[in-house]
């Protein structure tokens, strides 16, 4: 992975909880505290064992109810520091707590057994829950994101992709197709467009940067509302969203590989001490 990469990446807005729901699904950690609220809640008896099946399916059977959210809301709490994770990733951002890059032959002792962990996730199910697929669309659409012209450079929009018309995506002002998008708090990318506009010279992390905004800019003139919905997706980029657009086959296809492209981001970047 490069620098620029995990710089990149490390920018931007990113709701840990949300990652925590979908990467905690089917594991034993989820299971296990779900068979136990369920048993202060009534749902199963006191004394009965544990069933690692029967939990997965109380979970899913009572979800979005008071049940469902105390289970999330003990795990959470219990098992993660959200708190003190993003006061550190804003530190990050404000450059309070600086990123050192080494590169090495090995992996370190602290390194591998959080891989070996993530590999227990690369054996994907072929197939996903329509109920989490839809989860998936709903969060996506109420994302917000932020569009701007590369043409001009004198247009930027906030906009969810629910709001979006499923046809050509233009600049307002000067009519152009050359629309790229960004997460909403990018407060960079409107100086380097002008700079860029201005023709006054690009450092390299900002022409690494525009070029970028090019290939997402690319990707909705070719795929328009369903371009900005994948790029809103979890540790998504313009080369995983290209791919995940050139393969779909329906609407049901496209949410189901984001959501596989997010588990594989979250179980192989979800676990570094940032």
């Amino acid at each position: 992975l490069s620098q620029e990469y995990i710089k990149e990446t490390l920018k931007q807005e990113i709701n840990f909880k949300s990652i925590l729901e979908v990467a905690v699904i089917g594991t034993h950690p989820l299971n296990w505290k779900t068979w136990h609220v369920a048993k202060r809640f009534g749902v199963v008896s006191k004394d009965s064992k544990y069933d690692k099946r029967a939990a997965r399916l109380i979970k899913e059977r009572f979800k979005n109810t008071p049940l469902d959210r105390e289970i999330m809301r003990e795990l959470i709490l219990e098992k993660y520091d959200l708190k003190n994770t993003l006061e550190i990733m804003e530190k990050i951002k404000q450059e309070i707590i600086t990123i050192k890059y080494v590169r090495v032959s090995e992996f370190s002792a602290l390194a591998r057994p959080i891989l070996d962990y993530a590999r227990t996730f690369a054996a994907l199910p072929l197939t996903v829950e329509k109920s989490i697929i839809e989860l998936v669309k709903k969060r996506l659409e109420e994302t917000n994101n932020k569009l701007l012209c590369l043409t001009c450079g004198n247009w930027e929009t906030v906009i969810k992709p629910k709001n979006l018309m499923n046809v050509d995506i233009n600049c307002p002002r000067c009519r152009s197709r050359i629309v790229t998008r960004t997460y909403v708090s990018d407060m960079e990318i409107g100086k380097i467009i002008k700079k860029k506009q201005k023709k006054k010279k690009l450092t390299r992390d900002e022409n690494i940067y525009y070029r970028k905004l090019w290939k997402v800019s690319s990707l909705i003139q070719n795929y328009g509302k369903e371009a900005i919905i994948t790029l809103s997706a979890y540790g998504i980029g313009p080369d995983t969203a290209a791919r995940v657009l050139r393969n779909k086959t329906d609407e049901e296809d496209l949410f189901r590989k984001i959501y596989f492209a997010e588990k594989v981001y979250v179980t192989t970047r979800g676990f570094w001490k940032e």
